[in-house]
């Protein structure tokens, strides 16, 4: 159940692409390379219609996990005024069988009116436009206005349509060099762009743009690996490409075997830093410890277990509890479907944790096609194809938690497992749930549920919580490739924290 998250890499090539916009050819084409291999391309293009200026950024791409090709299209579209104000958005996503199409606009009112389509019935939503947050051709502008002088140094918003919100991003202008394109050297300054993701770290992306502010190169290092974007010709872009194996970076070694693991009372874990400067954000919860120690990160994980005697739907005034009721593209807990399915899996119980464990152990059963094969599903996705790995499980049982008034969140970390992949004794990138019951939070895993493992346990060390947006999972490459477990202690009943 442990796997890389593909999805994850197009909002991060996207930006990349986005962060110091082209300059104003109709088309541009590029080369998308992870570790000097071709695994895609991606197409730049900016049209103005009727005084609305469309900028489309396409990117195909094709990832193997565990010799299974997955591909990916994403074709994100801003619409804009000639002057930079944001004016809506067009975005459509496709991850082998599926296809999720959303586009907004914003109305008098500043409010974006938000349409999704995919599988199910279509969705309407109105939300805040994020204050501040600019476009494509917004960003082009400030650029313009910013210049390429080096030592400039800047902040600003990028709208993400997939999560609805702004990526703070700090733009820092550096100097000319020589830069390599296909064996073309050109003299190109480099801008680095830190784009922060709430809750989940930042990713630094190295563009090299010309004078007339076109990206003719992005790099970005990502789980101890390096992305390239390099522009190209038209041929070149769409010529034959292989899959790229990221299965490999999402495995961590671990410095011992660890027996029965959902036995152990909690487990101890000090953490390496593994580059110059790295800073691991590593989030305290209900279930572990966080501690720093001369440069290491030491982390305790202690399960809890949930109590009896709480009614649900949930009627506190926990802020992160309300919110993690709230339906999303994700976890459409909302559709009548899912409800349907919740109260097929609590069954008669009006306890929230009895109810929470039988929907574990549901989803566990109703995923019957426990595979590789599915990029991103959402939790209604999965519903109707009863496929996927351990997010599908992670979407579908927060979805259904939150169904019924049991607030609940989608965790993502790394969990310890004896063999996956051809590797023993490894930590990978991992998905589960969390639900809030009397004033805690306590671990579900439908992935781990169906096998002899049970479930959530202190193999299990989160990195980051939220509503299941792939954004959430930025967490996972931003972190992965940036550590190594230096050392895991077992602890038992008596032993101390």
């Amino acid at each position: 159940m442990v796997h890389p998250r593909s999805r994850i890499l197009f909002l991060v090539l996207i930006s990349a692409v986005v962060t110091v916009c082209a300059a104003e050819s109709d088309r541009h084409y590029f080369a998308v390379l992870l570790d000097g291999k071709k695994i895609g391309h991606a197409e730049h293009s900016r049209v103005v219609v009727d005084g609305e200026v469309r900028t489309t950024e396409l990117m195909h791409m094709t990832i193997s996990r565990m010799g299974i090709p997955i591909r990916m299209e994403v074709s994100d579209t801003s619409i804009e005024t000639v002057e930079g104000r944001p004016l809506g958005f067009e975005l459509e996503q496709k991850l082998s069988l599926i296809t999720t199409r959303q586009s907004g606009r914003i109305g008098a009112d500043g409010m974006l009116e938000v349409t999704t389509k995919g599988i199910g019935p279509e969705q309407k939503k109105r939300v805040p436009w994020p204050e501040g947050a600019l476009m494509s051709e917004g960003l082009l502008l400030e650029a313009v206005q910013k210049g390429l002088t080096p030592g400039t140094s800047y902040t600003t918003k990028i709208f993400d349509p997939s999560a609805m919100r702004a990526m703070h991003t700090t733009v820092e202008v550096g100097s000319k060099r020589a830069i390599d394109l296909f064996g073309r050297s050109v003299r190109l300054t480099e801008v680095k762009s830190t784009l922060v993701f709430p809750g989940a770290g930042a990713i630094v992306t190295t563009s090299y743009v010309d004078d007339q502010l076109a990206t003719l190169k992005s790099v970005i290092p990502l789980m101890g690996m390096e992305i390239e974007i390099i522009s190209c010709s038209r041929s070149y872009a769409l010529a034959d490409f292989e899959a790229g194996e990221l299965m490999a970076q999402l495995l961590l070694p671990s410095p011992v075997q660890l027996e029965e693991v959902g036995d152990l009372e909690a487990i101890a874990y000090r953490l390496v830093p593994t580059a110059d400067g790295a800073q691991l954000n590593i989030p305290t919860t209900s279930n572990q410890t966080v501690r720093a120690d001369d440069g290491n990160v030491l982390v305790t994980v202690r399960p809890l277990s949930g109590k009896l005697g709480n009614a649900f739907p949930y009627r506190g005034d926990n802020e992160a509890a309300l919110k993690a009721l709230e339906s999303n593209v994700y976890l459409q807990c909302d559709d009548d479907r899912i409800k349907s399915l919740a109260r097929e899996a609590a069954g008669q119980t009006e306890d929230a944790w009895i109810a929470a464990q039988r929907i574990e152990r549901f989803v566990a059963g109703y995923i019957v096609s426990k595979d590789l094969t599915v990029g991103y599903a959402s939790a209604l996705e999965t519903l109707e194809s009863r496929q996927g790995d351990c997010t599908e499980h992670a979407l579908l049982c927060t979805a259904l938690c939150r169904s019924l008034g049991i607030p609940a969140e989608v965790v993502v970390g790394i969990a310890y497992v004896k063999e996956f992949a051809g590797s023993s004794n490894s930590f990978g990138g991992h998905a589960w749930t969390r639900v809030f019951i009397e004033d805690q939070w306590i671990g579900l895993d439908a992935a781990f549920a169906g096998t002899g493992r049970g479930g959530y346990d202190a193999g299990h060390l989160a990195l980051s919580t939220g509503g299941g947006e792939p954004a959430d999972f930025f967490s996972l490459i931003g972190t992965l490739g940036r550590f190594e477990v230096a050392e895991v202690v077992p602890l038992y009943e008596s032993s101390d924290q």
